[in-house]
C-alpha cells in the first residue's frame, strides 16, 4: 500500500509538472521605432572665371584687364547653392570703389537678386531646398563694358597712382529659412564680417 501511495504521489507530481509547463502568459511586443537627427546644412560657393595669374602659381586667381573705352569685358561671378542644402536666405555682397561706378558699366541681374531694405550694396533672394546645383548670377549677361569717359587723362592718372584703380568685389552669405521669421531676422542671423557691423 505504501508502495501505491508513493507510486500515485510520483505520478501525480509529474502530471503537474507537466501541465504547469504548458501554461503561459499572453503577451504581444511591437517593432522598434529608431527616432535620430540627420545634419542640416547650407553649402553655397561663389565662383568666377579669372583670366590672371597674379601669384604666378600657374593658376587663374584674379581678373584684370585693360580700361578700353567702349571695350565688353566678360565677368561671370556666380553664387551657387549646392545640392542638398536646407532652403534659406541667400546674400549677396556688392563692393564697388567710386572708380569703377565712374569708369565702368555693369548692371545687377535684378531677376535674380533683390535689394536688402536700407542696406546699400547686399542683395537677397530666397533659395527652396535644393537637390540639384543651383546657380545664380551676379551681373546681367556676364558682361561689363568700359564707359567711353575714360580718357588718356584718367588711365595716366590710374598708372600715375593719383586715381584709384576701379575695382569691384563680391561676397556671399546664407541663413536656413526655416524657424526664421523674415527677411530682417535673416539679415540679423548673418556674421558680421558680412555685414560689416560689430
Amino acid at each position: 500500500m505504501k508502495k501505491k501511495l508513493t507510486l500515485l504521489v510520483a505520478f501525480v507530481l509529474v502530471f503537474a509538472l507537466g501541465v504547469a509547463g504548458t501554461f503561459a502568459y499572453l503577451t504581444a511586443e511591437t517593432q522598434s521605432i529608431t527616432n535620430t537627427f540627420t545634419v542640416g546644412n547650407i553649402d553655397i560657393a561663389l565662383t568666377e572665371t579669372f583670366n590672371t595669374d597674379a601669384d604666378k602659381d600657374n593658376k587663374n586667381d584674379s581678373w584684370s584687364n585693360k580700361l578700353i573705352p567702349g571695350q565688353v569685358y566678360t565677368k561671370d561671378p556666380t553664387v551657387t547653392v549646392k545640392a542638398n542644402s536646407e532652403p534659406c536666405y541667400l546674400f549677396l555682397k556688392v563692393d564697388a570703389n567710386s572708380s569703377w561706378d565712374n569708369y565702368i558699366d555693369y548692371s545687377l541681374n535684378t531677376t535674380v537678386w533683390t535689394a536688402v531694405p536700407d542696406h546699400t550694396g547686399y542683395y537677397y533672394r530666397t533659395v527652396d531646398t535644393s537637390t540639384e546645383n543651383q546657380d545664380f548670377n551676379v551681373l546681367t549677361s556676364n558682361q561689363v563694358t568700359v564707359k567711353t569717359s575714360v580718357t588718356k587723362a584718367v588711365e595716366d592718372g590710374i598708372t600715375a597712382g593719383t586715381i584709384t584703380a576701379p575695382a569691384i568685389t563680391f561676397m556671399a552669405a546664407a541663413v536656413q529659412s526655416a524657424n526664421v521669421a523674415d527677411l530682417n531676422a535673416a539679415w540679423n542671423a548673418l556674421p558680421a564680417t558680412f555685414t560689416g557691423t560689430t
